[in-house]
């Protein structure tokens, strides 16, 4: 990775949190130039003009250089589908082809959204025809954004798709070609499963199911408040010998949670495994809040059986100095840093 200009700084806003991440380096040589993380006034997926004052604050009160800035579209935002399309050499106007259907599915008018694509790959199979994964957000809300951003004084300088800055940042931790692997980010209010081929995103999918939900079980069970109730969760790991009742029982309010997410992850591979049978499985990679409260590793591999990983800040930018390098709720913001000349 090169930067010909000021690097990007990538912003996640998702949840309760902000973060920020910006690389610096040159060649292949690219290191974390920093890192930050404060809580958001609006726990909502927005980004309301406080907290974007909030994030000017914190850049400026560290080592980040600039202000061009990537953000992910919030999931609530994002509109998305899976169509067939021509071959891309046949010249055909994909680009309108595919927001007119994604628009059409969104029942919005085609000149209301934005959208960009990418070609599934192949299933091998005779009778196979072109498909393309279409995302797009509604153009106001995204110039809305845009315009947030800037009165701060930030360059807004694009919008990412969320699985594709995940992509981005835990590729090199894939298996390799030829295989399906599979991220699994366990956010506060959902789970977003997406399943990889050859570095491409093939299927993904979001559930209302993440911490915030576990969170809400532990505070109804013991009766406590959701700050003592997240205390309990990051001091219960499995696996620890002559556990109390307690533990006991929070274990398995996390494991029962937990099992409902396996589900939709062990779904999206057998899909996936369904469409490119000449496929292996490959590794899971589980990041996100979730993953820095619960002790996911355990169950995960218990109940889906395959190699199994949680990702952090430092195993994206190989750095292990930084104090939030141990962070998993970091890693999308790491891969919005890599957008385009990043990438």
């Amino acid at each position: 990775m090169m930067f010909k200009k000021t690097p990007f700084i990538g912003l996640d806003f998702a949840g309760k949190n902000l973060a920020v991440v910006q690389l610096c380096g040159d060649g292949d040589k690219v290191a974390l130039r920093d890192a930050a993380c404060a809580a958001k006034r609006d726990a909502g997926e927005g980004l309301t003009a406080w907290d974007a004052s909030r994030v000017m604050e914190l850049i400026r009160a560290r080592s980040f250089a600039g202000s061009r800035i990537v953000a992910a579209v919030p999931l609530d935002m994002q509109l998305q589908g899976a169509f067939e399309i021509p071959p891309p050499e046949s010249g055909a106007p994909i680009d309108d082809i595919t927001r007119s259907e994604l628009a059409r599915e969104a029942k919005l008018p085609e000149l209301d959204i934005e959208s960009a694509w990418w070609v599934l790959p192949s299933t091998g199979r005779p009778s196979d025809a072109t498909r393309a994964i279409t995302v797009g957000v509604v153009a106001e809300q995204a110039r809305n954004l845009a315009t947030t951003l800037e009165d701060r004084g930030f360059e807004s300088h694009a919008l990412d798709a969320r699985c594709l800055a995940i992509l981005r940042a835990c590729r090199h931790l894939l298996e390799g070609s030829g295989k399906i692997s599979t991220f699994v980010e366990i956010g506060e209010r959902s789970t977003l499963t997406c399943v990889c081929l050859d570095d491409i995103v093939v299927y993904y999918r979001r559930v209302e199911e993440g911490l915030d939900a576990i969170i809400g079980d532990v505070m109804k069970t013991f009766s406590v408040d959701a700050s003592v109730a997240e205390n309990l969760l990051q001091t219960c790991r499995e696996g620890a010998e002559g556990v109390p009742t307690q533990v006991r029982d929070l274990q398995n309010i996390v494991n029962t949670r937990l099992g409902q997410i396996v589900q939709a992850v062990r779904a999206a591979i057998s899909y996936a495994s369904h469409r490119y049978p000449r496929a292996e499985i490959g590794n899971v990679l589980v990041l996100g809040a979730g993953a820095d409260v619960l002790d996911v590793v355990p169950v995960f591999d218990r109940l889906i059986g395959l190699s199994i990983r949680r990702v952090t800040l430092g195993d994206c930018v190989a750095d292990t100095a930084h104090p939030l390098h141990d962070r998993s709720a970091l890693v999308p913001a790491a891969g919005l840093a890599m957008y385009g000349e990043a990438a």
